[in-house]
């Protein structure tokens, strides 16, 4: 039989609960940065101006990028591309690439697409 004793357990659950919350935040940065990356990719060209209007937005925020770490925990990211007809290439309408490309690239990075939604600014 073994045996654990372990003083301070709540003290102990709190710090591995800190750890894990960070590397979880850490692992989604990684994974919002290699989709974007790979949006840009994927996205069919034409002129290019959808392939280079690929954007990260955190808390409405767009992040400098000092190094691959962005430091901001439970935050909301939005990738985000203003090019008006992105959702008829996200259709299909290119023979470049499937329909879907975005949610597929999104799943392929380990990302749950909630909803597509282009936003005009």
């Amino acid at each position: 039989m073994l045996k654990i004793n372990v003083k301070n357990i709540n003290k102990e659950l709190k710090k591995v609960s800190k750890t894990l919350e960070k590397e979880i935040g850490f692992k989604v940065q990684i994974e919002t940065i290699n989709a974007l990356k790979d949006l840009a990719k994927v996205t069919p060209v034409d002129t290019g101006k959808a392939k280079n209007s690929w954007d990260l937005e955190i808390n409405n925020i767009k992040p400098h990028f000092t190094n691959s770490r962005l430091g901001i925990r439970e935050a909301e990211y939005k990738l985000i591309n203003t090019v008006p007809y992105i959702n008829k290439l996200n259709e299909g309408s290119s023979k470049q690439r499937p329909a879907r490309f975005i949610e597929t690239t999104l799943l392929n990075n380990g990302l749950i697409p909630i909803g597509v939604i282009v936003q005009k600014r």
